[in-house]
């Protein structure tokens, strides 16, 4: 695959956290980034240029997912709090109280229509984000949460969180139990990203974890038997985008490498090198876009790569 043409967006005043995509507004394809700078920044990605900047936050943000049958863009922070915005107006709709902690991470159940979020006080809180209460707290993890995924098998709602020690785990929406269910040994370092899927040519459900410990690993999730270790990074492995359609993993490194594996055949189809670390990764599949963001040399941008 040749290597694609390149171009940087400007504007953060320190390390880039998080990307995701917004879809097209106005025929044009968003992204949103989250900052240690304490800002959100909208993006153009037509255009190269920011079209919004979200202030409110009182510390670091760490993580933003969007929500696009509601359009609502949510951010996750070091002043213990959630935010809630609104895509287009990019006006504040609410901000959740409640977390003894900084807020790293945030998932959301379509099937429940709740918001889980997990960080430094070590529990899993779920979110009703019309009314802005917590409805759930599960009991804590041995140590701060890294990364956060929903599942469903055997008619259970799960929520999965990874931590900082390179364990998983798996707490039950559907019961009234607020232990986690199972605890895994998974990684010799913190989780970085976790992501559940259903393997279409293997028929089971399966889980994808990426670490520090330099390695991505799938696994069976029902069992938890280790299905394969990508062993294809020579440093941390930051992040990944998952094409559920293709079956292909884009992974990112401190190894100033991008990778594309099948997970059909798990051969590595495709490797890129870049000049800088790595630290996240997203697709942009309706303008054939590959967004990365970078820790190095006080450059702090978000590199876009046109295929």
């Amino acid at each position: 695959m040749p290597d694609p043409e390149q171009s940087v967006l400007e504007g953060h005043r320190n390390y880039i956290r998080r990307i995701v995509s917004l879809g097209i507004s106005n025929n044009s394809p968003l992204l949103a980034s989250c900052s240690q700078d304490g800002q959100i920044r909208v993006w153009n990605l037509l255009k190269n240029t920011c079209i919004a900047v979200l202030t409110g936050h009182k510390g670091q943000i760490y993580d933003l997912i969007f929500l696009e049958s509601q359009q609502i863009l949510i951010s996750a922070s070091q002043d213990h709090t959630i935010k809630l915005w609104k895509v287009g107006t990019w006006n504040c709709l609410r901000t959740l109280y409640g977390n003894e902690g900084w807020v790293g991470h945030l998932v959301f159940n379509q099937k429940n229509n709740m918001l889980s979020s997990g960080g430094s006080d070590r529990k899993v809180r779920m979110w009703c984000i019309e009314s802005g209460k917590c409805k759930t707290v599960f009991n804590g993890t041995d140590s701060e949460i890294f990364s956060l995924e929903n599942g469903e098998w055997e008619g259970n709602l799960m929520v999965i969180a990874g931590d900082i020690r390179g364990k998983i785990y798996f707490f039950n929406c559907s019961t009234q139990n607020l232990n986690p269910e199972k605890k895994v040994n998974a990684h010799n370092d913190k989780i970085l990203r976790l992501k559940f899927y259903k393997s279409k040519e293997k028929g089971k459900k399966v889980l994808i974890s990426c670490s520090n410990d330099k390695t991505i690993k799938i696994w069976n999730v029902k069992s938890m038997d280790l299905l394969k270790n990508l062993e294809i990074h020579t440093h941390f492995v930051t992040d990944f985008y998952f094409d559920e359609k293709n079956e292909v993993l884009i992974s990112c490194s401190f190894d100033n490498m991008i990778k594309m594996i099948s997970l059909k055949s798990y051969e590595v189809l495709a490797t890129w090198k870049v000049n800088h670390h790595l630290i996240n990764i997203t697709w942009v599949p309706i303008a054939n876009m590959l967004c990365t963001s970078s820790t190095s040399n006080n450059e702090f941008g978000i590199y876009i790569a046109y295929f």
